[in-house]
């Protein structure tokens, strides 16, 4: 089994070519981000399709805990699909529900159809492969989930906790180098861990790559699409007029 700390990147601009370039980048997975992003389900399919292209995993966040985001999702070949905001095991268990095919779960049997079973040639492929490599991530981002992530972690399905530290330090009116956060962060890695389960989140200030995969994390993203490319032609910009106004002055 594979150790290293994988990787990511969030992709939140509804386009193909920049899912393709974000795959070409050798990240270990990436996620297609229908919470805050603005893409809808058909781009994101292509994405996806540019995503498999470079061999990064395609997961993605979808913008509310329903059986039909799930199930249009994972139809449409996420990796794994990643739920917001989940606070008690009740939830947890519907949502294992929504992603799990019977006589476990009540996924919908669409795999004569689905793109993740490749149009339907590989129906009965896809489905045994679900059981093995599908991920449903469910996301901790309020002290209310904290207080009952071992709940949500021992739930059958759930593959992977993941510490949302912006909403966390929100709800505690906070700062997110808040110690509190940090120290929450390291209780999530520490329940997901002790339940046998992946654990994700982001860097935030104080907590880098280095220091989450000390915590026990297993999968990390430090970077997304929007966030590197503001910044950088924000700063390109600006670099240019101060050329001009040197040279002119």
């Amino acid at each position: 089994m594979d150790t290293r700390l994988q990787i990511g990147c969030w992709i939140g601009l509804p386009s193909p070519e920049a899912a393709e370039i974000v795959g070409g980048t050798g990240f270990d997975f990436a996620i297609v981000d229908l919470e805050h992003g603005v893409a809808g389900m058909e781009t994101a399919i292509r994405m996806m399709m540019a995503l498999t292209a470079t061999g990064t995993p395609p997961f993605v966040r979808i913008p509310e805990p329903s059986d039909g985001w799930i199930k249009r999702a994972l139809d449409a070949g996420a990796a794994g699909v990643i739920v917001p905001r989940v606070e008690d095991a009740g939830t947890a268990r519907r949502l294992a529900g929504f992603a799990t095919y019977g006589p476990e779960g009540r996924r919908g049997e669409g795999t004569a159809v689905a793109r993740g079973a490749r149009w339907g040639r590989d129906a009965g492929g896809y489905r045994s492969r679900w059981r093995e490599t599908g991920g449903l991530v469910l996301q901790i981002e309020s002290p209310a989930g904290l207080a009952v992530a071992a709940e949500i972690a021992a739930v059958p399905g759930v593959t992977q906790l993941f510490f949302g530290p912006s909403d966390f330090s929100a709800c505690l009116g906070a700062e997110l180098a808040d110690p509190r956060v940090a120290e929450a962060a390291r209780e999530v890695a520490r329940i997901a861990r002790a339940a046998g389960r992946e654990a994700g989140t982001v860097t935030f200030p104080g907590s880098g790559f280095a220091e989450l995969a000390a915590m026990g994390y297993t999968h990390v993203l430090g970077a997304s699409d929007i966030a590197l490319l503001v910044p950088a032609l924000d700063a390109h910009l600006e670099a240019a007029r101060r050329e001009l106004g040197r040279g002119q002055g």
